[in-house]
């Protein structure tokens, strides 16, 4: 491998604009966790709070932001190298490796700021949405200038988009209470919509999953190249996030788990889609 320097970060555009969304969902979590900290943080570190609500030292789902129990000028050190370290690695690494790192690390990155605005602030189910708009039109702007043209990159980006809401939406079934399957009013799902067709039974919940699944494929289909490559960067980020709380909260995977699976999604975005590149026009 070459040495990384500075003139050469920005050999691939994709990359470029990639990288610069990773950083800004880095550092956006970094302030929702300076931001979220209790009052007593600023006096007693030992205080410090994760983005489930739970003590940093907390052995139920251990996550890596025990820098903050040293104070927040040692988390802040240690997210300075931490984000520098992925900025590189991702300037250094070939293409599509270094497109799957910042997929798996932006999406990673997304769900632990989700946590924070769901819990901390009380966001709930919104706050998926939240990181879906924003996050949607960059990456669908940024991607949409790369790739090649025309409709199939939409073609392939909204199998990933419907996977990810269908996957979500089966972790919902399996982690239903035991009671769920007799008496389906004990249905547990905080999502309003969701929940109304789990009380009516796991087949209106099915039907209503593939409804909702075909008519997101027909959106993506035939909505202008780039509101559809928006909407399906949109759902992805939203099931990401929704079958991420499965694995996270309900079965206590831990964010191993959830980085395991951002990079299972970044290597379908970069096999299917993102790893494609405009064709170099033909020598004269």
């Amino acid at each position: 491998m070459r040495p990384v320097r500075l003139r050469n970060l920005s050999r691939d555009p994709l990359v470029d604009k990639l990288r610069w969304v990773m950083l800004a969902v880095m550092l956006a979590g970094v302030g929702l966790t300076l931001t979220g900290q209790p009052s007593a943080f600023w006096r007693d570190p030992a205080t410090a709070i994760r983005g489930d609500g739970l003590g940093i030292h907390d052995p139920t789902n251990h996550s890596f932001e025990f820098f903050l129990g040293h104070g927040w000028w040692a988390y802040l050190i240690c997210s300075a190298g931490y984000l520098a370290a992925a900025f590189l690695l991702a300037s250094a690494l070939p293409r599509r490796l270094a497109l799957v790192l910042l997929f798996t690390v932006t999406l990673a990155h997304v769900y632990a700021g989700t946590n924070w605005l769901a819990v901390r602030w009380h966001g709930g189910m919104l706050a998926s949405s939240v990181y879906g708009l924003a996050l949607g039109f960059p990456l669908a702007v940024g991607i949409a200038a790369v790739v090649p043209t025309g409709p199939e990159l939409n073609r392939r980006i909204r199998w990933i988009a419907v996977v990810a809401l269908l996957l979500d939406m089966s972790f919902t079934l399996l982690g239903q209470p035991h009671s769920y399957w007799s008496h389906p009013e004990t249905a547990y799902e905080g999502n309003v919509v969701s929940r109304y067709f789990l009380v009516h039974g796991w087949s209106a919940f099915a039907a209503y999953d593939v409804v909702y699944a075909v008519g997101l494929l027909l959106a993506i289909t035939a909505l202008p190249r780039l509101a559809g490559l928006t909407l399906a960067f949109y759902f992805i980020i939203v099931g990401f996030d929704g079958a991420s709380n499965w694995l996270f909260f309900v079965w206590r995977q831990g964010m191993p788990a959830v980085i395991g699976y951002a990079s299972l999604v970044g290597v379908a975005l970069v096999i299917s889609a993102v790893g494609l590149q405009r064709p170099k026009p033909a020598a004269p």
